[in-house]
């Protein structure tokens, strides 16, 4: 699998983070600077639990048993 089919885009980050926008509208802003890496940490980590979810032949993907699941066990399977 290449880097490119693996990574998320800057637009799929910035549809997972929409703050993302803002910084990129206005990178001189010192305090939405610092935020930039917050934010992007936020999105990869909204992006792998959706990969987790969605995408079976993401190295994330998790398989129950039934269709309906709780939060507590895809947090025990994903761990």
């Amino acid at each position: 699998m290449s880097a490119e089919e693996f990574l998320p885009t800057v637009h799929c980050l910035e549809t997972l983070v929409p703050e993302l926008l803002q910084v990129s509208n206005h990178p001189s802003v010192p305090t939405q600077s610092k935020n930039c890496l917050t934010l992007l940490a936020c999105g990869a980590r909204r992006w792998v639990i959706l990969r987790s979810l969605y995408d079976r032949d993401s190295h994330f993907f998790i398989e129950f048993e039934t269709e309906l699941f709780n939060c507590a066990d895809w947090l025990k399977k994903f761990k």
